[in-house]
């Protein structure tokens, strides 16, 4: 991998029938925690009546350069107020907030709860855990949405499951396949290694295949390791560079 093609890769933004590649900035977080898949565009003045965006179009931000990008959120367009220059997109974690639910389930397991539930949301691409958990005599939902829903499914278990979306696909206690591994060295990839409080913090490069779930090799002398990404974080500094910021809770052994 040539590493100084890093330093500034590209983004580019699909909102509609629009291609965006230069003229905003740009700055996007997917996490393993619900609710916190979003990107924030700030278009400049040059887009001036130019545009007709329209509150819940589809819209995927990739990030790459030379033609070879990879997805880096997939999901809506949420507008707040009249402003044409803020956009915020959601990924499809918005599907199941707005999603509200009032009905018993009989007889039924986890999963069984969330594919209605998904098929609700409009939701079709999914993995889930297919561990057979134990059979419940009756779950009531009165009114909740859709993540309030998978909380009350890890409590009424007992289970810790993530749940989270990778571009269009729902993730709950499964990973997104990965082929390799990517390293991050110091003085390389790896910019700078930080703990805060329970978590790491690793500036790098912007790293377009990178997302939560997967693992990463990290070779620096304050932590030497696998680690599996919980957050990522990636905009353009003032200088126009594309730095990202990964965070990863300590493994053992490390």
């Amino acid at each position: 991998m040539d590493t100084k093609k890093l330093v500034s890769p590209e983004f580019h933004v699909s909102i509609g029938n629009y291609e965006l590649e230069e003229g905003m900035s740009v700055e996007c977080t997917a996490s393993q925690e619900p609710q916190a898949g979003w990107c924030q565009i700030t278009l400049d003045d040059e887009y001036e009546g130019l545009l007709d965006i329209k509150d819940g179009e589809d819209a995927v931000v990739e990030l790459g350069y030379d033609g070879d990008f990879d997805t880096l959120l997939e999901g809506s367009i949420l507008k707040a107020g009249d402003s044409w220059k803020e956009l915020l997109i959601r990924d499809g974690m918005l599907k199941l907030e707005a999603l509200y639910i009032t009905t018993t389930f009989v007889d039924c397991r986890p999963q069984d709860i969330i594919k209605y539930m998904l098929g609700l949301a409009g939701v079709t691409e999914y993995s889930l855990d297919d561990s057979r958990y134990g059979k419940k005599d009756i779950f009531v939902v009165d009114g909740k949405n859709g993540v309030e829903v998978l909380k009350e499914i890890n409590i009424f278990w007992g289970l810790q499951k993530k749940f989270y979306f990778r571009g269009k696909r729902f993730y709950w206690g499964a990973k997104e396949p990965q082929s390799e591994v990517y390293v991050l060295e110091e003085d390389e990839t790896l910019l700078s290694l930080e703990k805060r409080g329970q978590m790491w913090e690793a500036e790098t490069l912007g790293i377009p295949w990178l997302h939560p779930g997967q693992e990463v090799e990290i070779k620096h002398p304050d932590y030497e390791g696998t680690a599996e990404i919980y957050k990522i974080s990636v905009k353009c500094d003032e200088r126009g560079f594309t730095r990202m910021r990964i965070y990863f809770q300590e493994e053992d052994g490390c």
